[in-house]
């Protein structure tokens, strides 16, 4: 159910910020978040690819992109990127 409702975060703060009603703290979390994602070998456009791995930075286990929409994944305060990287 975690991933239910960081997945429903996510995207009602993707509306928040179309509309302009996204908090400033959740906005500057979500900008951080996708400077690491940015230049991410898992990252497949706009997705955290389920497709490609990468090891966890803490602890060296081969981890799978977890296939959400980067955008909406880092405006979830509670989520985690599977690698680690936030």
């Amino acid at each position: 159910m975690k991933v239910l409702k960081d997945i429903l975060d996510g995207w009602g703060n993707v509306v928040k910020d179309q509309l302009g009603l996204l908090d400033t703290k959740t906005k500057e979390m979500a900008e951080l978040r996708l400077l690491n994602c940015n230049y991410c070998h898992i990252r497949d456009g706009s997705i955290c690819s389920p497709k490609r791995v990468g090891k966890h930075i803490e602890t060296g286990e081969t981890k799978k992109g977890c296939g959400c929409v980067i955008s909406a994944k880092t405006l979830a305060p509670d989520s985690k990127c599977p690698i680690g990287k936030w």
